[in-house]
């Protein structure tokens, strides 16, 4: 059987939460805080800033998630890594040059991946219109809060902006 291409198309805007988020398909709120059941098309509800679903379906989770643990374990051992190197160079012990610098530039390499990076590899497959959303607001200084939102929309085919994966 051969495998479907991922289409993507990505938009990033600012939203006020408050007034919600309707599906681009069927204009149902996904923003919902009441337990009123998703759309059909709402494939997940990402928080960006935790690193968690809001909202998953199964089939992308099983994709998606493998791909995600993948990338923040080797995040993780960057950090650890250069840390030490840095604890080391703090205590006066001798380091190589060459393997600081690697260390460096491998956690900035990691640092700079984002979700449209982890998304494309993820092997899904289907047509996901995705929403890189930003509600920004005052509290005791500067609030904002960002979720990515992914719909399954058979419309995008064909739109100029959509990235295919094959």
């Amino acid at each position: 059987m051969d495998k479907k291409p991922l289409r993507i198309r990505y938009d990033v805007f600012l939203i006020d939460f408050e007034d919600g988020l309707e599906c681009p398909c069927c204009g149902h709120n996904v923003i919902v805080g009441d337990g009123t059941d998703a759309c059909s098309h709402l494939v997940f509800v990402w928080l960006y800033r935790e690193g968690v679903f809001d909202y998953v379906k199964s089939e992308f989770a099983a994709k998606f998630t493998p791909i995600y643990e993948d990338y923040r374990a080797r995040l993780k051992a960057a950090i650890i890594a250069l840390g030490d190197l840095m604890e080391a160079m703090d205590s006066e012990t001798e380091i190589d040059p060459m393997a600081f610098e690697l260390s460096r530039i491998s956690n900035r390499e990691l640092d700079e991946i984002d979700f449209l990076e982890l998304l494309k590899t993820c092997g899904y497959e289907g047509n996901l219109d995705v929403y890189d959303a930003t509600d920004c607001g005052i509290a005791c200084g500067r609030v904002s809060s960002t979720v990515i939102i992914g719909f399954e929309n058979d419309a995008i085919i064909g739109d100029k902006s959509v990235v295919l994966i094959t």
